[in-house]
């Protein structure tokens, strides 16, 4: 099954060129349909003729943002943050709400590059 995501520029760019190798979501009703083998179309905010398509190759599922930004912190988060704590407050201000990571969780989608 196909999927679609959109992605904020850095993010997206940093996925297309195979550095960004995780994407973290609530785990809400859309992505609880994504299955190991599904693919993902993700596209770029910026351009939504940009896009790629990526194949997915492991989903770890979490109760709250901590414990899976505590898991990945040094190889994917410590470039933009000063700690844990740091990633969850931007988190709530930005994206997800504290209701939301109670209400479904949290989902981090390894990801790789389809080719073509």
């Amino acid at each position: 099954m196909e999927h679609s995501m959109k992605l904020n520029e850095k993010s997206f760019k940093d996925m297309k060129n195979g550095i960004k190798i995780r994407e973290y979501r609530i785990n809400d009703e859309k992505r609880r349909n994504i299955k190991l083998g599904d693919t993902i179309k993700f596209t770029n905010l910026s351009d939504i003729n940009d896009s790629i398509l990526t194949k997915v190759e492991g989903l770890l599922y979490y109760s709250n943002w901590y414990s899976c930004y505590e898991d990945f912190f040094e190889k994917d988060l410590k470039q933009y943050y000063s700690s844990v704590e740091a990633a969850v407050i931007d988190t709530y201000n930005n994206w997800y709400s504290k209701y939301e990571e109670e209400q479904y969780g949290v989902v981090i989608i390894k990801i790789k590059l389809c080719k073509g």
